[in-house]
């Protein structure tokens, strides 16, 4: 370590704290004075090398002191350039930022670090790119974001939760300090993932969800077809792919990405060696990490996709596919590998998103050290599991809705996540989807409880409420879903086979490629979101396009169920042909279609004229529609259409209530060219017929000038 320091707290008269700080040599030392005029406790060396700006505008809008550092290599690019030539770790974490504004190149333009201090937060630092005299200049206002600034911090890496205790009682003594170095570094977890510290507190997580919370209660299920027997492991090096008996014993899960190198993967040609052994040394590295990290936790059975389903045989990989939601299900516990981009990544490394300059100690004598690190700004729990390149995956979308619990680990710590808590290793948060939310949509589905009411359902509506709450939630995760990605477009539907096998079978329902015939309309009721300027469809077919899963992007739904009023006007399906690869697996589709009668109207449009102002993609109807009847219509690939008018014919759905008045549902149509009446969607959209409380009520109202009710195929 390149030099000592001590620092004395003093708690009262006779009783004081000494912890002992070491900064690191392997940083330069012009890092090295940056962190030690912050662990040094000494106020002459901090304002030595810090300057006090101003107050300023802060953390949640609080007055906040704003300190610049001015020795760190002269503040200019091409200086920090140098040094991070030469193997400093912290300058490259600093150039590594600026290189994204400067570019490349080093050139001498200037970059400042400066913190914010905040009494009841810690000090947060950031990387400007400007001149510390601009700071000046802004008014008492301004934001860092304003100033495209970079947030990092210091943190001290621990694993015991004393610690915890310790630190935090140890900010409150130094804050009568006025120091603002002292409240520099952030307290987090051991950050490395199998590290005695780290496994042990997973363990808890795992007890205690299992053993105290109501809402987690795993099901008793047998082992699934195939899964890797860890137990000889330890005297072997190798793995076995076990052949199940449907013995009922708890077993773990893999939740992670293939990339695009393929990982090692069970065929037809090499199942029965792998039925011998499969050495460690073999499997990709998030693979690997998966086996330890399952072992070190206590189980004995790992479920892994790539090695458990024969990826050589269409007909094991669609009974597999499809039964994936009951083994996730099952699982006591999935292993979700969220920092992992593909499966030679690995998850059990110290990210590079880190730079280590020191450790402490205390007390002074203590043989243990714990870490420093410098790193950027926490994102918060939401965003680093949401944001996560795992929750951009189709197939991982089921796996973390139906798992009784996760273990995500990430570029900055383990996360739990179940159905009860979602826990951080420094504290507890939420994300805008769990526990609240899709966790708790899927097990009020399963279970058969109740979320939908009475007036949702809207009048004439015969669904139960148990039903309505499935189709709701199952619409929920569809609008999530559909933004996802898919290195095999034609997974669009596998990847959710179970959930749907799960709902038909408990509600009873027919499944349509993505919809469901008892609430057909809603179904088909589905829209572009307004975030999305355009859905694409696949090279290949996989889907009719009246289903939400022909196309790609983020698709919604307007909230309500649509009713079936008037026999005359609204849309009745006669007869439908839903052709799977693999029948009654609910996965692929290799043709579909339904017949209907219903009643058309020949329309056009004019995008030129948004009807939205929040969605310059949508369209205003010019002929066909009643005078004085306002209609929005959204386009589903508004890039298939670059003529600003366009003729197509409207198809009417039913009738919908969004609780402030009642609406007709529609859909935009354009023949296919081949058969007559034969018809393929390119839109959908929604008109207002009753604009005042008191007209709200049941429709009979045709809104259409000439429209036609005939018997018409959707291709």
């Amino acid at each position: 370590m390149a030099h000592t320091q001590e620092n004395i707290i003093p708690v009262s008269d006779d009783i004081e704290f000494t912890i002992i700080y070491e900064v690191s040599d392997n940083i330069c030392d012009e890092c090295q004075k940056l962190v030690g005029s912050l662990i040094s406790g000494n106020e002459e060396i901090f304002e030595a090398r810090w300057r006090y700006l101003k107050m300023c505008t802060g953390l949640r809008y609080r007055p906040s002191r704003l300190w610049a550092y001015t020795t760190h290599h002269s503040n200019q690019y091409d200086a920090l350039y140098a040094s991070y030539t030469s193997g400093c770790s912290l300058c490259t974490l600093l150039f590594v930022t600026c290189r994204n504004v400067y570019g490349v190149t080093p050139t001498p333009q200037q970059y400042s670090i400066v913190g914010l201090d905040n009494p009841d937060h810690d000090l947060t630092f950031y990387l400007c790119f400007c001149e510390i005299s601009v700071l000046e200049k802004e008014n008492e206002e301004f934001t860092f974001q304003s100033l495209n600034a970079c947030p990092f911090r210091f943190f001290l890496r621990n694993g015991d939760e004393s610690d915890f205790r310790f630190f935090r009682r140890l900010k409150e003594l130094r804050r009568p300090l006025h120091l603002p170095g002292l409240n520099a570094m952030v307290l987090a977890a051991n950050i490395l993932p199998d590290s005695e510290e780290a496994i042990d507190r997973a363990r808890k997580w795992y007890k205690d969800c299992k053993e105290t919370h109501s809402r987690c209660r795993r099901i008793a299920s047998p082992l699934p077809k195939r899964v890797l027997d860890l137990a000889l492991k330890a005297s072997t090096g190798a793995v076995t792919l076990y052949e199940s008996k449907n013995e009922v014993v708890e077993y773990a899960t893999l939740s992670y990405s293939w990339g695009t190198s393929l990982p090692l993967t069970t065929t037809s040609s090499n199942i029965k060696q792998y039925r011998k052994g499969l050495s460690i040394e073999l499997l990709p590295q998030t693979l690997r990490d998966a086996v330890r990290i399952a072992q070190l936790l206590g189980f004995r059975y790992l479920w892994v996709d790539a090695l458990c389903i024969i990826q050589d045989d269409a007909a094991d990989w669609a009974v597999q596919a499809a039964l994936m939601t009951d083994i996730y299900e099952g699982s006591a516990l999935c292993i979700s590998a969220l920092s992992a981009k593909d499966c030679n990544s690995g998850f059990l490394k110290l990210p590079n998103i880190l730079s280590k300059v020191g450790i402490c100690r205390y007390p002074p004598e203590s043989s243990e050290s714990r870490d420093i690190f410098v790193g950027w700004k926490p994102r918060g729990y939401g965003n680093v599991v949401e944001k996560s390149h795992l929750c951009t995956r189709g197939w991982t979308f089921q796996e973390r809705l139906v798992s009784p619990a996760s273990l995500h680990y990430t570029n900055e710590g383990i996360f739990w996540e179940c159905a009860e808590k979602f826990l951080s290793e420094t504290g507890s948060g939420t994300t805008p989807y769990s526990p609240a939310g899709w966790k708790k949509a899927w097990l009020v589905a399963r279970r058969g409880e109740v979320t939908v009411l009475p007036e949702h359902l809207g009048a004439g509506n015969q669904h139960s409420l148990e039903r309505a709450t499935l189709l709701q939630n199952w619409r929920g995760f569809v609008e999530d879903y559909s933004a996802r990605k898919l290195t095999k477009s034609t997974d669009k539907l596998p990847a959710v086979a179970g959930i749907a096998r799960a709902f038909g079978k408990q509600a009873s329902m027919t499944y349509m490629a993505g919809l469901w015939k008892e609430d057909f309309l809603s179904d088909l009721f589905w829209s572009r979101k307004r975030d999305t300027d355009t859905l694409t469809s696949p090279q290949q077919y996989r889907a009719p396009s009246w289903s939400w899963a022909s196309v790609d992007g983020r698709v919604g739904y307007f909230g309500y169920f649509v009713r079936f009023m008037n026999p005359s006007l609204d849309l009745q399906l006669l007869s439908y042909d839903v052709k799977e690869a693999q029948e009654g697996t609910f996965g692929q589709v290799l043709a579909s279609s339904f017949k209907a009668m219903g009643l058309l109207q020949a329309v056009v449009i004019d995008r030129s004229k948004p009807a939205r102002e929040d969605d310059p993609h949508t369209a205003t109807v010019i002929e066909g529609i009643l005078h004085g009847v306002p209609v929005s219509f959204i386009l589903d690939q508004p890039s298939e259409w670059p003529e600003t008018i366009i003729s197509c014919y409207c198809l009417r759905l039913g009738i919908f209530n969004n609780d402030r008045r009642d609406s007709v549902a529609l859909l935009l149509v354009v023949p296919t060219g081949g058969h007559q009446n034969n018809f393929r969607r390119i839109g959908v959209g929604e008109t207002v017929v009753w604009g005042a409380e008191e007209d709200k009520g049941p429709i009979d109202y045709d809104i259409f000038i000439a429209g036609k009710r005939i018997e018409l195929k959707m291709l």
